[in-house]
């Protein structure tokens, strides 16, 4: 989940992770080979000579762009894919979850947030997050490494699991438009998480528990480690404009400017109609007086 790991035949002595995003410049990591003999470093020293496989909070959180409110009815999947352009690439590596590609409007999406799920449970109290396996990469306390602490791993494992609601979930659009995907196709059938599938497809969840229920988010309170990644997004969505009849009825990205279009051309059919209606008319009155 951390990284796919791959054998270069030229390089026996490197460990080398396989580049899963077609040449695109991740910005999850920053080399792609290390020394066996790294393995002999510090779990966190070792995970960081492949890069920043654990994202940590944005510095950049005070900037006004980051203070936006996004509703999941005007920014989901299925407006990112009908009027930005954007494909989807599933992918099986977390760090990348959410990374964007302009070359090629690619967008990763993580698929396993069972993966995410298990590292999340809570304790019987239900007050305190029990740390998981992956917890064990995070950096001890008083390391100056800009590493993830086990705050912003936790943080980050439900950002990922929220994300799958903003984008899928939590609007009829972008729930029907997942139904219409394949994350698993090249996986057999006992690989598929199930669990992806209802937080992309369901209104309400039966099996995990998320607190955030609403369809209004606020980038910088519900994603402090992600909410970068949305910006950027936001940014490409805003930049194409609807083209043809079928993109405006779906273009929901301002509701104020879809009502007000939509009247306008209703309230212009209505009048060009009874125009039309007016003009046969008189043709016949005409036509009818002639001896």
């Amino acid at each position: 989940m951390l990284w796919e790991s791959t054998w270069d035949p030229a390089n026996p002595a490197q460990m080398t992770v396989a580049q899963l995003t077609d040449g695109y410049e991740s910005r999850t990591f920053m080399a792609y080979t290390q020394d066996h003999r790294c393995a002999r470093l510090p779990m966190h020293e070792f995970l960081l000579g492949f890069g920043y496989l654990r994202p940590t909070k944005s510095t950049d959180c005070q900037s006004p762009e980051s203070f936006a409110t996004v509703h999941a009815k005007q920014f989901n999947m299925s407006l990112l894919a009908t009027i930005g352009g954007i494909q989807i690439r599933w992918i099986d590596t977390l760090g990348a979850h959410l990374e964007f590609d302009h070359r090629t409007k690619t967008l990763f999406l993580f698929r396993f947030p069972s993966f995410c799920a298990a590292n999340l449970e809570k304790e019987s109290s239900g007050e305190k997050w029990v740390r998981g396996v992956i917890h064990g990469c995070t950096v001890p306390a008083g390391d100056p490494t800009n590493w993830a602490t086990a705050e912003d791993v936790t943080s980050f494992l439900y950002e990922v699991i929220l994300s799958y609601r903003l984008l899928f979930g939590l609007s009829a659009k972008g729930r029907q438009f997942y139904r219409s995907l394949r994350p698993f196709s090249d996986l057999p059938p006992d690989q598929h998480d199930p669990l992806l599938g209802e937080l992309c497809s369901s209104r309400t969840l039966t099996t995990i528990s998320v607190d955030h229920h609403e369809d209004v988010f606020s980038l910088v309170s519900d994603f402090p480690i992600l909410h970068g990644r949305f910006e950027t997004l936001q940014t490409h969505l805003a930049c194409p404009k609807a083209r043809g009849l079928i993109q405006l009825w779906r273009d929901k990205r301002s509701t104020e400017a879809w009502y007000t279009f939509w009247a306008v051309v209703l309230i212009g059919g209505v009048g060009l109609f009874l125009s039309f209606v007016q003009t046969v008319l008189q043709i016949m009155q005409v036509l009818y007086s002639v001896p």
